[in-house]
């Protein structure tokens, strides 16, 4: 970013994305907004590849307020030359295509632009030429025709600023006449360059290029303490559709620091306010000027239609010069969800007629206590193979929908069934996306069964002693009569690692921000050994589940030998890079950035989590008595019925000892020495001692003692090992 701006760039695409738990919000939204609102670089991005489910859009692309959301559409025409199709179908969008809103109401996808190209690739794939899709060719395809507007209006001496060239796009764009669209899915319509240029010679006098945007805010009027966090308005769980809503808006423009004094004092504007929609009631005239002003609208969801997705915008259109188009929107979406309960055994079926590229969809209140559901997908075709999308998504608050969707392409034989179980929230709405492809043709007649049911642990976590002699977890039945046998499964051990080492430093020039604001990065050093060679996995908790939302710059995670051989590395998202590790001594060097040494301090101590993938994973048995599960001799928990309500008492044994794992932990004790514990069985004062392997115990002896030879617990570990009736073998 701080490159485009020192070179002066005009326009620039980013192809690259992902779904954050917090929308508009972390270190990577903040530069992104200097870029475009104080260096005036227009940013286009991207909507994402996550569709057909609403709610979908990715990071920072159609959840940043400063960039141009792109949808992929392919036309009649692309499905002829670039897909060879029998048969043409109107245009549609691709279903993976994301669709909007982003969490706090914002539309997300702005405009859409064709998502498919036959474009070259490396020589080293020994070809020339290849067919590419994804958002990733729509975005540089809406660049390419941008610039060739940007030249034009140099051309011409008509100022650019990237407020104006949004509200140029997005009020010129087009909703194709053929095939089945939404907002959600097309923004505001197809880029129209020829449409958006001229709107620029009609109408760049009415924008001062000095308006970076206008700033939509928006809260509950009925909350306690007002938070204007929100961008839109989007109303999707039970309780919110259960009586009117009022909300406060607010309204404000914002233009670029040291801009004309005399510009901001003259600006104001007349906006006539519309929507068209019988349930937002809104006021009709609405004053801009250079300060942050409200009003109050209602929406009123009661009498809406149920499982369907309901939108509208208020849009505010300038008094004086129409032909303008909308000054701001402000984007209602409204989903008022069905409800399941015991009088139809927590089921909904439902038959359909689906054409290509027409997504279905369904929205659901799971059930309180409900803990998964299945859906069971019949295809009444007795000829054809039929393919769709099946998508489930859930929305919970901070939580990036990548941990709550499940997404599975479907091929159904003639009459062939499909089930599966996907995990689900209770008290949450959940909508089931089926979409048939755009690339089956033809018609085609399905049924669906969803049952929903709640089997599930009382505890969130459920966390094992070494030293219990046995635990005791209940599981709860809330919906329907279930038979379950449950079973305990160790598949990951996790070893915590705190740093040998740490240190802050100021970065190099390259690294200078913003006009030289300076970057600092903190380096943390961790020691640690590998004992059995496998696939291994390295997290810091807290921060390496989070990318364009984390409040840090960078997060790097790499991984040396002990004689500085580079192995490989990690970044967010740990479970996405495997690392293989023979045995032997290791270390990591993790860097953290951002621009002030103050922030970093708080991760000096920051432990590293390394994951390890067992060979083989350790199963324990469950009892259903106390003594049982002690004894090992008891009756075990198989095939148990339990009615609606019904809870029962589950018992697990220890791990045995002979499957303790050995791990390896450095960390930094007090004073800052460094202290090194082994083993997986707990002794005095912390220390971590045993293992089945006798020369690995006496070996992990040896080393510690040569370094603490005086230290009581260590040797009182020891001589219980020594003493110990039981020897491990």
């Amino acid at each position: 970013f701080n490159k485009c701006a020192e070179l002066g760039v005009d326009i620039v695409n980013y192809s690259f994305g992902e779904s954050s738990a917090f929308p508009d919000k972390g270190r990577i939204f903040d530069s992104l907004d200097k870029m475009v609102n104080k260096h005036g670089v227009i940013f286009v991005s991207s909507a994402g590849n996550n569709g057909p489910a609403l709610s979908s859009v990715g990071t920072p692309g159609s959840t940043s307020s400063s960039s141009i959301g792109v949808g992929a559409y392919v036309s009649p025409e692309m499905m002829e030359a670039m897909y060879s199709m029998r048969e043409k179908i109107p245009g549609t969008l691709y279903p993976w295509s994301s669709r909007g809103p982003a969490s706090d109401g914002y539309l997300g996808v702005s405009i859409c632009a064709p998502g498919a190209a036959i474009t070259g690739v490396p020589k080293y794939t020994l070809k020339g030429t290849q067919l590419m899709n994804g958002t990733s060719m729509s975005s540089p395809n809406a660049v390419g025709s941008i610039a060739c507007m940007l030249s034009a209006l140099k051309a011409n001496n008509i100022p650019i600023s990237p407020y104006r060239v949004r509200l140029a796009l997005e009020n010129t764009a087009k909703v194709p006449k053929t095939g089945s669209f939404s907002p959600f899915s097309l923004g505001n319509g197809l880029v129209q360059i020829d449409a958006a240029l001229e709107w620029f010679k009609n109408n760049s006098d009415f924008v001062p290029t000095s308006l970076n945007r206008v700033q939509v805010t928006i809260s509950e009027a009925n909350q306690g303490v007002r938070d204007f966090q929100n961008r839109g308005i989007y109303l999707r769980e039970l309780y919110q559709s259960l009586k009117p809503m009022d909300f406060v808006i607010g309204v404000e423009p914002q233009f670029k620091q040291n801009s004309d004094n005399e510009i901001k004092v003259e600006f104001e504007r007349r906006l006539l306010l519309t929507c068209d929609a019988s349930y937002v009631k809104l006021p009709r005239l609405f004053v801009m000027m250079n300060q942050n002003r409200e009003f109050s609208i209602r929406i009123d969801p009661t009498g809406l239609e149920k499982g369907v997705p309901h939108f509208t915008q208020i849009v505010a259109l300038d008094a004086d010069n129409k032909s303008l188009g909308p000054v701001f929107r402000v984007p209602i979406t409204v989903i008022v969800p069905v409800t399941t309960d015991e009088t139809s055994n927590y089921n909904i079926s439902k038959q359909l007629k689906l054409k290509p590229a027409i997504p279905y969809r369904l929205f659901v209140h799971v059930p309180e206590g409900a803990s998964y559901v299945s859906l069971n997908m019949k295809s009444l075709d007795d000829v054809s193979v039929t393919k769709y999308v099946a998508h489930f998504m859930q929305i919970l608050p901070n939580r990036a929908t990548r941990n709550t969707e499940h997404y599975k392409l479907v091929v159904l034989e003639p009459n062939g069934e499909y089930k599966t179980s996907v995990k689900v929230h209770g008290g949450r709405t959940l909508e089931l996306c089926l979409s048939k492809l755009w690339q089956s043709l033809g018609e085609a007649d399905v049924k669906f069964d969803l049952d929903f049911h709640g089997i599930k642990p009382l505890e969130e976590k459920i966390e094992m002693f070494s030293t219990e002699a046995c635990h005791r977890f209940d599981i709860q039945n809330s919906l329907r009569f279930e038979e379950i046998t449950p079973s305990i499964s160790f598949k990951h051990a996790c070893q915590p690692v705190r740093p040998s080492e740490s240190k802050i430093q100021p970065l190099a020039a390259r690294d200078l921000f913003d006009n030289g604001i300076q970057t600092f990065r903190l380096l943390l050093t961790y020691s640690f050994n590998v004992h059995k060679g496998g696939e291994y996995h390295f997290a810091l908790p807290g921060l390496t589940e989070f990318l364009y939302e984390c409040p840090l710059d960078c997060i790097l995670v790499q991984i040396f030998t002990a004689g500085k051989h580079y192995i490989g590395a990690s970044s967010s998202f740990p479970d996405r890079y495997s690392i293989k590790l023979e045995k032997g001594e290791f270390k990591a060097l993790v860097q953290l950035r951002h621009e002030k040494d103050s922030f970093l301090e708080k991760f000096k101590d920051t432990p590293l989590i390394i994951k390890h993938k067992l060979a083989a994973p350790i199963s324990l048995d469950v009892y259903s008595t106390l003594d049982g599960a002690i004894s090992g001799e008891g009756k075990k928990l198989t095939l148990y019925g339990l009615r609606p309500g019904q809870r029962t008492a589950c018992y697990v044994p220890p791990v045995p000892e002979e499957k303790y794992i050995f791990v390896y932990i450095s960390y930094r004790g007090g004073g800052g020495a460094s202290c090194r514990v082994y083993g997986s069985k707990k002794c005095p004062d912390g220390i971590i001692f045993g293992g089945p392997d006798k020369n690995v115990a006496d070996e992990v002896y040896a080393r510690l003692v040569a370094d603490y030879p005086d230290h009581l617990p260590l040797l009182l570990a020891r001589l219980k090992r020594v003493t110990d009736t039981k020897v491990i073998t």
